[in-house]
């Protein structure tokens, strides 16, 4: 086998997860793997029903909700040691050659994208606006502001074992996030600048465009799911950065000054940086500055 994929998947819109599994299945290397964890899906057999017939695909047993940043790090837990892992989204579509070439690439590596809607029209050529720098893709750069989608990305052996447990389960973290910059503090992140991935941009997407390009719908989308508890989820935006970055400083890699500080809870010069640099939006900056100043809570895997 060349390559394990793990799939996440909650309650799934059937038209675009059967264009995703179509698209896994039309690619150019064949010899590969398909782990799936359906999480708590109201209908499990929409998933299975997708797979059938096809035994490269595995689907774990049902469980309790853990969102996606759970779901794929139990995924990864539970794949092969020994082959390089694609991450893979319910509702995006790979191109034919997209696992060929970040395979050629060689370690952790992630692709271009271009935007398009749920019938497959462009939205745009590029889904970031310019091709990431040294210091955008750095760890410190990525935990300000997350550069790699999950969907475009393959890990190899080495960063998945360095990854594992995910820090600061309780906090307001993104696995592909995690990934990246654990890739980034091992020397092995490349950037492939080469579209290969539809990414489908719809209203019932988890993450979308984040706070890159803010809607109306999206600002009142951000309002609504915070008014329940802003507080607690500003200072859990900051405490899993500040986790992060600790766990980042656990492992071989040079000295960091940008990541020392954010580990220490010192965000305003590396924001200010990220603001002026293009590379972090205004709204993101202001939302880890307000968690900061509201006094983040240290989360850990372990009980205090």
């Amino acid at each position: 086998m060349k390559a394990q994929v793990v799939l996440a998947t909650h309650a799934p819109r059937h038209d675009l997860l059967a264009r995703q599994i179509a698209s896994v299945r039309e690619q150019t290397v064949s010899d590969w793997q398909c782990l799936i964890l359906d999480d708590a899906s109201p209908d499990r057999t929409v998933v299975a029903r997708a797979v059938a017939g096809d035994e490269r695909f595995r689907l774990l047993p049902a469980q309790p909700h853990l969102g996606p940043y759970g779901a794929f790090e139990r995924l990864l837990s539970q794949a092969p040691a020994d082959v390089p892992v694609f991450l893979c989204d319910q509702d995006d579509r790979w191109w034919p050659q997209k696992m060929q070439v970040l395979l050629d690439a060689g370690g952790t590596a992630f692709c271009a994208m271009r935007v398009v809607r749920p019938d497959g029209s462009l939205v745009r050529s590029r889904f970031l606006p310019r091709a990431p720098d040294a210091q955008a893709l750095s760890p410190a750069g990525l935990l300000l502001m997350n550069s790699v989608s999950g969907t475009a990305l393959v890990i190899s052996q080495r960063v998945r074992t360095a990854a594992l447990p995910f820090p600061a389960p309780q906090a307001r973290g993104w696995h592909d996030q995690w990934l990246a910059a654990v890739a980034a503090r091992l020397g092995e992140l490349q950037f492939v600048d080469e579209v290969l991935v539809d990414y489908t941009q719809h209203s019932q997407q988890v993450a979308g465009d984040g706070l890159r390009r803010l809607s109306p719908t999206q600002i009142g989308s951000f309002l609504q799911r915070m008014s329940a508890a802003p507080v607690q989820d500003l200072r859990s935006r900051t405490a899993w950065v500040i986790e992060a970055a600790r766990r980042l400083l656990e492992l071989p890699g040079p000295e960091d000054p940008a990541l020392a500080a954010l580990a220490a809870g010192r965000f305003g010069r590396q924001a200010a940086r990220g603001v002026r640099s293009g590379r972090v939006p205004v709204a993101r900056a202001a939302l880890l500055l307000a968690g900061a100043s509201l006094g983040a809570v240290r989360q850990t895997n372990s009980p205090s």
